[in-house]
């Protein structure tokens, strides 16, 4: 039984876009049942944290492959075609969404990419309007990045694990400024929110 690969668009993606990846046959370069799905329109106009318009779910084995470098070149180009195609794509598009004053405001587009491991899972954010050759380019450098020696590193570091639960996750980003890939700080998140909740209990007392 083939592993599976699953996407889940939001409802305002084109369906032509799915329609053009599908016809790249990943799939049968990655050896992966693709199966996709379209969201319900109850996520439009989300007013808090981004989600993401396009959500790619990678099984273990493929992971795998993925990280120890295992994946032949015709099946990681074929991937990088597909990725590249949707993140163009959907860079392409105008996505609005209301803010909390019930106004449009552009939403960020993004993708987000989960790649399961057998006690651990790493998310890569490919976000922002990009064009080809910039895609292109910054696939590679994600992918560069997801190798044993960096996994390692990243996940015995607790600020980047984004909770403490038996399988634990990452999130890649690529820092504009810096112009490197590099996991989220969710450690410094959580340090600003317990120095708000401290400063606002002294207030509340005072």
């Amino acid at each position: 039984m083939k592993e599976e690969m699953k996407i889940v668009y939001q409802h305002y993606i084109p369906d032509d876009l799915i329609v053009e990846f599908d016809k790249l046959r990943v799939g049968d370069h990655l050896q992966v049942e693709i199966k996709t799905k379209k969201a319900e329109q109850k996520y439009y106009n989300f007013n808090g944290p981004e989600i993401a318009d396009i959500l790619i779910y990678v099984e273990e084995h493929t992971t795998e492959l993925i990280v120890s470098g295992f994946l032949v070149n015709v099946a990681y180009d074929m991937f990088k075609s597909g990725l590249k195609l949707l993140w163009t794509g959907i860079s392409n598009l105008a996505v609005k969404k209301m803010n909390a004053n019930d106004k449009q405001t552009d939403k960020k587009k993004s993708i987000s990419i989960t790649l399961a491991v057998k006690d651990r899972a790493i998310e890569v954010i490919l976000e922002g309007d990009v064009e080809d050759k910039q895609a292109n380019i910054l696939i590679d450098e994600a992918f560069k990045f997801i190798s044993p020696e960096s996994l390692n590193e990243a996940f015995n570091n607790p600020d980047f694990i984004e909770q403490p639960t038996d399988k634990p996750k990452i999130r890649l980003r690529f820092d504009k400024e810096k112009q490197v890939w590099q996991p989220e700080n969710f450690g410094e998140h959580r340090r600003q929110v317990s120095d708000f909740q401290k400063w606002a209990e002294k207030k509340f007392n005072n």
